[in-house]
């Protein structure tokens, strides 16, 4: 019990000298001086007028337009994937139509039926 009791002590008189070395440590510190054409650096930069490149960075930063493009690119995606079954699909039926006249002969001879020359 005694042996905590010093071991307590000592842990306290450590930590009383941490914080005597910290504040310590403050003594030499002075204010933070900023230059002194700050004040009219920031105003000239705010009263500046913007060019246009500068403008459409501002517009392309804000969430509201990269929603946009990103609606505008996802619905010409779907046009186009819609687009190209409605092609493929009308491919695919007059190639099935070819298929299912030729298996039945469904031919119909021409004016111009290079395989009966009579006329």
């Amino acid at each position: 019990m005694f042996f905590r009791q010093i071991v307590c002590m000592q842990e306290r008189n450590n930590i009383d000298k941490r914080i005597e070395d910290t504040l310590n440590s403050l003594d030499g510190m002075q204010r933070a001086e900023a230059n002194p054409f700050i004040y009219t650096r920031i105003q000239a930069r705010l009263h500046q007028s913007k060019s246009t490149l500068e403008r459409l960075v501002i517009v392309a930063g804000k969430p509201a337009f990269a929603l946009i493009i990103l609606v505008v690119v996802l619905s010409t995606n779907l046009m186009v994937m819609l687009n190209g079954k409605a092609e493929l699909s009308a491919v695919n039926q007059t190639q099935t139509q070819l298929a299912v006249a030729d298996e039945y002969h469904l031919n119909v001879p021409t004016l111009y039926d290079y395989e009966t020359p009579e006329p």
